[in-house]
């Protein structure tokens, strides 16, 4: 048959209870505005047109739609009359009550005040991207013109209106829930509004969205009317993505200390600055097969406990290095190792028999405590809780990095290129008494 597309416009509404006898219990619905209107069932009908309440008092100034799904959007909430603690005690506890009050000069009784909150809920800019708000505001305003004809209210009849409201009501903010009540005095307020933000969104286009926020609520915070004066909004989004920003520079700084502190610490047991050098290098290899066995092979997201895991497990990764690297550098390599024939030591062979010692020294001792390390980590894999298993297979992975970069390439940098005597300053040094060997290994 023939088809025709016509366009038509969609509009969400939510049918709400006027009466809690006789009125129904209410339901969100659609409906189709434009020139096309669908014919009814002959069996069925025709029912009066119902009074669509909708959940922002002025919604032009919202998004037509939006591209992400309405439960996967962005949750930002926007409070009035209050005044939060930005400092939380680390060393002792604190009571949540002691964390918020409410702001002494909020009064929502002025009707500029009134005003201004409700040009706050009809006035957002664009790039805001708002597609659903609920604002107490906005809906007591219509309950005011629709019971006493006008908006906004006189100073001494604000609390009772509100109140009323509250109770009987048909908008969606009714009721207790948007508001602080101390007795029968409105105090606070919140708006909650949803945007077109995905709550999975990049880390970075999250930060930026929320500096967009703060640009708009601090421009409305100066030009408000001072009783309304002292909004603030919060997200769930804001605080992880704030919370993975600062943990990932934190990690990077911390990370950078602890490299600096390992090769001061392997300079003061080996004299050598190379040494140090290929042992930092050694643990940071490990470091960043750990990443990537929690990212990648694991597939787990790097939070906060992965974090402190990887810092913690760092001596782990330096340990076994640190000891072939120790024994490489001691007196008694040259002396313990025997050289084969007559022949005139060279540069490569030195370095094979301190190799050759410090294998020799620490390989079984490096195994053993690989093995006991891994073998407790192992058990941790079957237990219940999900913390231990991570844990316990990050404390496995990082031993068994650790042992194989212990014992196969490290050696074999030092067997390449690993320094012939042992130093005291990170340029060729010499030791007393044996200058004349050490110009000749050099030569060779």
């Amino acid at each position: 048959g023939l088809v025709v597309l016509q366009p038509a416009r969609k509009v969400l509404g939510r049918l709400l209870r006027v009466s809690k006898d006789s009125s129904s219990c209410g339901f969100e619905d659609a409906c189709y505005c434009g020139p096309a209107v669908c014919s009814a069932v002959e069996d069925i009908p025709p029912m009066p047109l119902p009074r669509l309440v909708l959940r922002a008092g002025r919604r032009l100034a919202l998004l037509d739609s939006g591209g992400v799904p309405r439960k996967d959007r962005l949750n930002v909430r926007i409070a009035f009359g209050l005044h939060a603690s930005t400092t939380v005690p680390i060393l002792s506890g604190s009571d949540p009550a002691d964390n918020w009050g409410f702001l002494d000069d909020f009064d929502l009784r002025q009707p500029w005040a009134q005003r201004d909150t409700m040009s706050f809920c009809r006035d957002f800019p664009i790039e805001l991207r708002v597609v659903e708000l609920y604002c107490w505001m906005g809906d007591l305003r219509n309950y005011a013109r629709d019971k006493l004809g006008r908006f906004p209210l006189r100073p001494m009849e604000f609390n009772d209106v509100a109140n009323r409201y509250a109770v009987d009501g048909a908008g969606a903010t009714r009721g207790p829930r948007y508001i602080w009540l101390v007795g029968e005095e409105v105090q606070a307020m919140f708006v909650s509004a949803y945007i077109d933000v995905h709550s999975k969104e990049d880390t970075a286009d999250v930060l930026h969205h929320k500096a967009m926020w703060d640009a708009y609520v601090q421009e409305w915070n100066d030009k408000a009317y001072f009783a309304a004066r002292g909004a603030f909004h919060v997200s769930e989004l804001w605080v992880r993505a704030e919370s993975a920003s600062v943990l990932i520079m934190s990690t990077l700084e911390t990370l950078i200390i602890l490299f600096v502190l390992a090769f001061i610490a392997m300079f003061v047991f080996t004299r050598s600055c190379r040494l140090s050098l290929y042992v930092v290098i050694a643990t940071a290899f490990v470091v960043v097969f750990l990443v990537f066995f929690v990212a990648v092979i694991d597939r787990s997201p790097i939070g906060l406990i992965e974090v402190v895991a990887i810092i913690y497990f760092i001596g782990y990764a330096l340990d076994y290095s640190l000891h072939i690297a120790y024994k490489y550098s001691s007196r008694e390599a040259l002396s313990r190792e025997s050289v084969p024939g007559e022949a005139a030591p060279t540069a490569s062979m030195v370095r094979f028999r301190r190799t050759r010692f410090a294998l020799k020294s620490m390989g079984g001792a490096v195994l053993g405590s690989a093995m006991t390390t891994g073998g407790a980590a192992f058990f941790l894999l079957f237990c219940d809780l999900i913390l231990f298993r991570r844990l316990g297979a990050m404390c496995l992975a990082v031993t068994v990095a650790s042992v194989i970069v212990a014992l196969g390439p490290l050696p074999a940098m030092l067997c390449a290129c690993g320094p012939v005597e042992s130093c005291c300053c990170c340029c060729c040094c010499q030791l007393p008494g044996r200058s004349r060997r050490s110009k000749q290994l050099q030569r060779e």
